[in-house]
């Protein structure tokens, strides 16, 4: 494997990779030096508190198995990001020169091929051995991981990896793995205290229109309240009254009480879920705009196309938001001209019918015999 890896990074062909290690080097190839030697640090809106509560709950009876195991363990949200860890004290040197601790990325963009990322990105149980990591520093490691699922949902929460030096691999390490990740699927599922049941969840859209479902029921709110609520889904860990009030009004002459009065009635609308001053989302809130750009960050395009329908709030001027909104744009634009996925091309297309760049881009990657070729070129003479 590591003749292979050298082999790859020559520009030599190579046999013997599995499909999908060897596709993940060819992203990396392109995104990623072999040279990274730590996990980059990175900020997040996704709230910890399940994750943390089900991992600590565990905490205890992990730390007696791995006694002694040669085994780190961490725990990951759905953006690859680690929240908590534990393991074996002889390897915490290694943990920390490579930046295995919360707060740590761990998706293919940060660290290339990591059995966290192909659990991520495939949604089942993988193994990462030695040279088939991207990079030389994760040589000497074999890892193994497994999404963290809501058990009737199936919804993933997060991923449980283990890593052991390579020559300690062992095919028991994949069914720990995979078993420990079930269980804490149920500890998250069952933890009512920190409002992650599914009968709870916020789900907010925002790209192309707005409506909000709670516990799996539509709920009418004005373009104000979904404004709020998005800004709430933005500072997860809580936000003052004046803070709030600078990222809904900007410089706009709003009196204090009157966002607080918002507030309140949206309160009371959605069943008590949003704490006293500072004001935070309780529970499992999801926002189709920061799932687009979690989708983008795994390289998931399809999908992130998928959840476009149009510019975020296009009415609002929350300064906050338009910010939010142009992010969200320029990333879907750039992220299709940068690729050869002429479906995600055309379906974004449909979304943004004046752009003659991405028609221009669409046209060169569609196949020659394809006939919306000829709709597509009678289409981009409309647009010059």
């Amino acid at each position: 494997m590591d003749r292979s890896w050298a082999k790859f990074m020559e520009g030599q062909q190579v046999i013997g990779v599995r499909d999908e290690v060897l596709s993940s080097w060819r992203r990396s190839r392109a995104l990623l030096s072999p040279g990274v030697a730590a996990a980059p640090v990175g900020q997040t809106q996704l709230d910890h508190e399940a994750l943390l509560t089900s991992a600590r709950a565990l905490d205890h009876t992990t730390r007696l198995a791995l006694e002694d195991s040669n085994a780190l363990v961490a725990v990951t949200d759905i953006r690859g990001q680690i929240v908590w860890t534990t393991g074996e004290p002889a390897l915490s040197r290694l943990a920390d020169e490579i930046n295995h601790a919360p707060g740590g990325l761990w998706d293919e963009a940060s660290m290339g091929v990591t059995a966290m990322s192909l659990a991520l990105s495939c949604d089942r149980p993988a193994m990462v051995w030695s040279a088939e990591h991207w990079l030389p520093v994760l040589h000497d490691l074999a890892c193994y991981a497994a999404p963290i699922q809501h058990p009737q949902t199936r919804r993933r929460l997060g991923v449980l990896n283990i890593s052991t030096p390579w020559d300690k691999a062992h095919p028991a390490l994949y069914m720990a793995v995979t078993a420990l990740a079930d269980r804490l699927g149920a500890e998250v599922a069952t933890n009512r205290a920190v409002g992650d049941d599914e009968c709870d969840a916020v789900e907010l859209s925002v790209l192309g229109t707005h409506g909000l479902i709670l516990g799996g029921r539509p709920v009418r709110l004005t373009r104000r309240q979904s404004e709020i609520v998005l800004l709430l889904a933005l500072r997860r860990a809580g936000v003052g009254l004046a803070e709030l009030h600078a990222d809904l009004y900007g410089d706009e002459d709003v009196e204090m009480g009157t966002l607080k009065a918002e507030v309140s009635h949206l309160r009371r609308i959605l069943g008590g879920r949003i704490s006293r001053t500072p004001y935070r989302l309780l529970g499992n809130v999801r926002v189709d705009a920061l799932e687009l750009l979690e989708d983008l960050r795994s390289g998931r395009l399809a999908d992130a196309v998928g959840r476009f329908h149009g510019l975020l709030l296009p009415w609002s001027e929350s300064p906050r938001i338009l910010r939010l909104a142009r992010t969200v744009e320029v990333a879907i634009r750039d992220a299709v001209l940068d690729s050869n996925d002429y479906e995600s091309g055309l379906a974004l297309a449909g979304h943004m019918e004046d752009d003659a760049q991405l028609a221009d881009h669409i046209l060169q990657i569609l196949p020659s015999g394809d006939g919306r070729r000829h709709i597509l070129r009678g289409h981009l003479t409309s647009i010059d």
